[in-house]
C-alpha cells in the first residue's frame, strides 16, 4: 500500500458513505487522489509523510491552498511544518 497516508477525519470531512450506524470511520486511509493534482506528487507525498498523522489533515489543507493559489504545494507544506515546529519549540521554551 505505497500510495496512502493515515489521516484523521473530523465529522465535517467524513463522507456520508463512510459512516455506518452513525459511527464515523476514523482514522481512515486517504489515497493520493485526495491530494491536490500537482506535477510532483511523489515530493508532496514525501513532505506529508514527514508530518505526524495528528497534523496531517492540516498539512493537506495547506497543500490545497497553495495549489489553488498557484504555488508549490510541497514547498508550502514543508515551510508550514518548519514554522509549526519552530513555534512549538518557542512555546515550550517560554513555559520555563
Amino acid at each position: 500500500m505505497s500510495g496512502c497516508l493515515l489521516v484523521e477525519r473530523s465529522r465535517e470531512s467524513a463522507r456520508p458513505e463512510d459512516e455506518i450506524a452513525d459511527f464515523p470511520s476514523s482514522p481512515c486511509r486517504y489515497w493520493m487522489d485526495g491530494l491536490p493534482p500537482v506535477a510532483d506528487a511523489p515530493r508532496l507525498e514525501l513532505e506529508l509523510k514527514l508530518v505526524p498523522a495528528s497534523d496531517r489533515e492540516e498539512a493537506i489543507q495547506v497543500a490545497w491552498v497553495a495549489h489553488l493559489d498557484g504555488g508549490d504545494a510541497p514547498l508550502a507544506v514543508k515551510r508550514w511544518w518548519v514554522a509549526t515546529l519552530r513555534q512549538r519549540r518557542r512555546e515550550r521554551t517560554n513555559e520555563l
